[in-house]
């Protein structure tokens, strides 16, 4: 049972940790209720999701620049056409999960001041889905209009068994 635990549960506790709650498009408050004051949607231009294991530590990230981009490593990325003087990308990453069925969705991005609040969605399959058993490192990243953001929060919502998003 610990052992269960320890694969499942304690990576989506540390997620939970690091990310936060809430999360869609139209929220007009941040983590902990407050009211976002000026905050403006950021309109998501193009979206990918995929599985990469460069992504090996849950993190939330911002990238400005071409070569930031590329030292991420991940293949699926490192294809994507962006042009950075016009444009940043956004990258969600679970980290290392134990089977498949977890799966990283970002739903909206919200800008307040320099803040860039990540609204999104982390799965872990249901207990009684079927899941590939081998090592995963499901992500999503989407592609923004050039921001003067210079911090990036999360406000991710956690599901279990759910199917990703369109």
């Amino acid at each position: 049972m610990l052992n269960r635990f320890a694969s499942i549960g304690l990576p989506l506790l540390m997620l939970a940790l690091m990310v936060g709650c809430g999360g869609n498009n139209d929220r007009t408050d941040i983590p902990g209720g407050e009211a976002f004051q000026g905050a403006r949607a950021v309109p998501v231009v193009e979206q990918v999701h995929g599985n990469d294991s460069a992504l090996d530590e849950p993190t939330i990230r911002l990238i400005q620049d071409r070569n930031a981009l590329d030292e991420l490593g991940v293949e699926e990325l490192s294809n994507l056409e962006v042009n950075f003087s016009e444009y940043d990308v956004i990258v969600f990453a679970l980290g290392e999960q134990p089977s498949g069925g977890y799966w990283a969705h970002i739903s909206g991005v919200q800008q307040v001041g320099e803040v860039l609040y990540v609204q999104g969605t982390a799965n872990q399959p249901g207990e009684d889905q079927a899941a590939t058993q081998a090592l995963t490192y499901p992500f999503a990243a989407v592609v923004i209009p050039k921001t003067d953001a210079a911090t990036t929060l999360s406000d991710i919502d956690s599901v279990r068994g759910e199917s990703r998003p369109e």
